[in-house]
């Protein structure tokens, strides 16, 4: 008789929170900062100003909240140019197939670069 325990498969509450939900949680944080400060702007003003006499704990904390209001900026990282700008670089000298990859990338599209 096996005495292992059965822990995998689904269970609820688990995973990632729909769209809707976290649109709503949101959407909650807006307004709990227009109901306590008024308006948005006069929370970003009140936490740059707890930012600067509080030190590194207040913004830690601000930036979570704002992470929770607006949602977490997009990660972008340049891996080609070092943050210069890219000089005589002609788009005409690319295949098909590889303006293509370059088109979805742009886009947001996930693609298999390593498939021929």
């Amino acid at each position: 008789m096996d005495k292992r325990k059965n822990n995998g498969g689904a269970r609820k509450g688990a995973g990632r929170p729909s769209k809707d939900e976290e649109e709503k949680a949101k959407q909650l944080t807006r307004s709990a900062f227009e109901s306590e400060f008024g308006s948005l702007e006069e929370a970003f003003t009140f936490g740059t100003k707890q930012i600067k006499e509080g030190g590194q704990h207040s913004f830690n904390y601000f930036k979570l909240l704002l992470e929770y209001a607006f949602g977490k900026p997009k990660d972008s990282i340049d891996i080609t140019s070092g943050d210069e700008p890219i000089k005589n670089f002609n788009l005409s000298s690319l295949t098909e197939k590889e303006l293509a990859v370059i088109l979805n990338l742009h886009n947001g599209s996930a693609i298999d670069t390593d498939q021929e």
